[in-house]
Formats: C-alpha cells, structure tokens, sequence
C-alpha cells in the first residue's frame, strides 16, 4: 500500500470512528505528523446543540498510528492501550488537552483541540519547569500505568542504562558509524556511571512540536514516547529538537527559578545521546534526509563540547 492510500485509509477510518461517536462532520483537515496521520475534525450534530455528546467540543485531533511502523518509530502502533493510558492521565493533571477517546483495536486516540504549536522563549521556562514537576510529583500514578526499570546497577550498568537506548543503537544501528558512537557513548555513560542517575516520569519527545499554545496557556501534547528516565533527558531533549546552541540553551537556563544542570559535561552528553537516537531514528524512516544531515550535525557539535568539558 503506497503511503496516499495509507492516508486516505486512516482519513476514512477516523470519518467512520467520529461518525460512530455520533457526530457530524463538517470539515477533516489532516495535519503534520511524522509518525502517525493527525486530522483536524471540526464536528456538529445536526439534531441541534443539545442532542451533541457532551463530551464532544466543536473541534477535536484524531491521531492514528501508520500501518506497519515498529515499536520504536510509533509507540501508538504497538503499545495502543498504554499511550491512551498516559495522555488520560497527562489530561487528568492539567498537562495534556482532554481525551475525548480512543479506539486500540483501530490504534486511534482523539484529543480536544486545544491551539498550535508555539516556540518556547527564556520568560516560558518556569512555565517548563512547572509541568516536569508536576509530572515528577505524580510518579505513583504513572507507576499504575509503566512500570519502572529495575535491574542491578554495579553488576549490569548497561541494563540500568537501557533508557538511553544505546545498547540497542550497538547492535541494531542503522549505519555503521551510529553503532560506533554508540558503543563510545555507552562506555563513558558507565565510566561516568549514569546507571546511578534516579529515574523519573519523563514525556521524552519535548519538540516544538508538541508544545501548544490555546492562547491563554501552554500544553504538552504526544505523550507517546513517556517512560522512566534521568531528569536531565528532557532537558537535554529539548535543546536538541529545538536545535539551540550552548548560548541559547544557558539563557533558557537563566529563565529557571532552580538550577537543572548542575554538571554541563554529563548535559553534553545528553544531547549528544539524544542526537544519535534521532539520527538512527531518521535513518529507520528511510526519509527526511535533511532531517538526518541535521542529527548528525548536532550529534558532533554536543559530541564536541562534552569531550572539550571532561
């Protein structure tokens, strides 16, 4: 199936789901997604107003994961049930828009409509640092959801590593080169010893994309890729996908009402993981090339700047 009827498959398939919900749709706009085909539904009921679901604003996203992705390129292809699971309770704290509902067997998740995405500035740090706090102090409600890794630290460290990915990217990288830095950063993560970092709920995709502005108020959208992770993997996350230099990424910092980065040689690091998960992660799509010029790209400049700290 060429990816145009894959499109047009998942657009009738969310028409009939929406439909389903008793709704009438007006329009269905699709929207960017990498991963999964995003839909902008504005919907009516033609019995009037009040014969509407009540759980149904005039506008809401239907997200469906594309046919044939793994696990790793689309967390909603194969773990359904766990990301509706996580963006419920992401809504429940304030964080999320509202999940108005989900369909596992057809990999379907519909969210409100709640704005565009909007580009982060240094005044919207502290608004940053609210929402992972918030999602830190609820670490016992996600633990109902995923649990935590656990393994022995000293005896396995690249176990208690397995939240960087690395020991995949050493075996299953797409390129040579991805499996060769891999395998260097996995080593100075153990003579570092990140296995030791306490691991927290943590989004894991903070790109500018998934940061939304209602015009009133920021939220956090895509919640797939949640998991247990060292605090600084969002941080360092967000300063890749937002593709900031060192400058850019310290006046955001000056922004925080707390200090984050208490160690800038292991931050480096971070980006400089975060980079090569994307550069593989580009490379798996078989596409987006520019998009893996500029992985690389920030791969050896955070590369750079941890070998220059230490």
């Amino acid at each position: 199936m060429t990816a145009k009827q894959q499109l047009l498959e998942s657009e009738q398939k969310a028409r009939d789901w929406l439909q389903q919900q008793g709704v009438d749709i007006v329009s269905l706009q699709k929207c960017n997604g990498k991963t999964n085909h995003v839909f902008l539904a504005e919907v009516v009921n033609t019995l009037g107003e009040n014969a509407m679901p009540q759980r149904f604003p005039h506008k809401v996203i239907v997200r469906m994961a594309i046919a044939g992705l793994s696990a790793q390129v689309s967390p909603l292809a194969e773990s359904t049930e766990t990301v509706l699971r996580v963006h419920q309770l992401a809504a429940q704290l304030g964080l999320a828009p509202e999940v108005i509902g989900g369909d596992i067997e057809q990999r379907l998740i519909c969210l409100a409509y709640a704005g565009q995405p909007a580009l982060l500035q240094p005044q919207d740090m502290s608004m940053v640092q609210r929402f992972a706090d918030c999602i830190s102090s609820a670490a016992d409600s996600w633990l109902q959801i995923l649990a935590k890794p656990q393994c022995s630290l000293e005896s396995i460290p690249e176990k208690a590593l397995s939240w960087s990915g690395l020991s995949e990217l050493i075996v299953q990288g797409q390129t040579a080169a991805i499996r060769q830095y891999a395998e260097a950063m996995l080593n100075i993560a153990i003579s570092r010893q990140l296995y030791s970092l306490p691991l927290l709920p943590s989004h894991s995709d903070w790109n500018q994309g998934n940061w939304i502005h209602d015009g009133e108020r920021w939220w956090l959208i895509d919640w797939d890729f949640f998991g247990w992770r060292p605090q600084l993997w969002d941080w360092a996350g967000m300063a890749v996908e937002h593709q900031w230099k060192l400058s850019e990424v310290k006046e955001m910092h000056a922004g925080l009402s707390r200090q984050v980065i208490a160690d800038w040689s292991i931050f480096f690091w971070f980006c400089a993981c975060i980079s090569l998960v994307n550069w593989n992660w580009y490379q798996l799509r078989a596409k987006d090339l520019a998009e893996i010029e500029v992985a690389v790209e920030q791969y050896h400049y955070w590369r750079g700047l941890m070998l220059n700290e230490r």
